[in-house]
């Protein structure tokens, strides 16, 4: 049985007052919350149970689930959302997910293509979905040895080193769960406030799990978003706008007033 777990708890306090009245999974891309991209990606990819992670605002979360989805989407409260980070909401998840097939892994914050997760079930491997045509400073990096495996993530690495960008979307096998979940057990004993890539570094980098890329299609689109500036470049991805653009020849723009105020 294969399940997925979408990480929901944060505040997102950087997009400012956009959330302000709402979680941030629910902000829409392209008229689209997040978070429906995500759910729908796993529910088309066959996923039997889906696990999303709340805190912040949860409420609106949980109504927005009802009334959307059926009873193969099941809530995970975290109530000390405020104090700790991904990884203990991740780890809330374990009693859950440990005797699965396969468990994906998901920040709410990342809007991807359906067609990824689809491509990412039909292999066993551990593997982090990447995108080696970029290199943002915010995302997470990873790095790749001879053998295609990959040896380091972190958002630290340089470009010298990175080989891919992670898009956040993580697939383990029943072997490779375990392994995580058991690393994370060790971490928050000590600290609850860590993210989940931190464990995810730790059993690559001590050689306790092989995890390889799953590199995305050129024709495959994500966006993580972090500000309003993520949000305006997610929504023009994810738009059918540039299309809409094309066939137009000419355009009248109103400036004063509409485009902007003042000077």
């Amino acid at each position: 049985m294969n399940k997925a777990i979408i990480l929901a708890a944060g505040i997102g306090s950087r997009l400012k007052e956009l959330t302000k009245d709402k979680p941030k999974s629910l902000i829409e891309v392209n008229n689209k919350p997040i978070i429906k991209y995500q759910i729908d990606s796993y529910l088309k990819a066959g996923i039997s149970e889906i696990f999303i992670v709340t805190g912040y605002k949860s409420d609106l979360l949980e109504k927005f689930i009802k009334e959307n989805y059926d009873q193969q989407i099941k809530i995970i409260y975290n109530k000390i959302f405020s104090s700790t980070n991904n990884m203990y909401s991740l780890w809330l998840c374990k009693s859950h997910v440990c005797n699965s097939d396969k468990v994906f892994i998901s920040n709410a914050d990342v809007v991807f293509s359906e067609s990824i997760v689809s491509g990412m079930i039909k292999t066993n491997a551990n593997m982090i979905a990447s995108d080696s045509t970029q290199f943002n400073i915010e995302s997470m990096k990873i790095s790749v040895n001879s053998k295609c495996e990959i040896k380091d993530i972190s958002k630290q690495i340089s470009s010298e080193n990175a080989n891919a960008c992670s898009i956040d979307l993580y697939c383990f096998n029943n072997y490779g769960i375990n392994v995580l979940f058991d690393e994370i057990s060790l971490i928050i004993k000590k600290d609850k406030n860590q993210w989940t890539e931190l464990a995810i570094q730790k059993i690559i980098k001590e050689d306790k799990l092989k995890v390889i890329p799953y590199y995305l299609d050129k024709s495959e689109n994500w966006f993580e978003i972090d500000n309003e500036s993520d949000l305006i470049s997610a929504d023009i991805l994810f738009s059918n706008l540039a299309n809409e653009l094309s066939s137009k020849n000419n355009f009248i723009f109103d400036l004063d007033g509409t485009i902007y105020l003042g000077n």
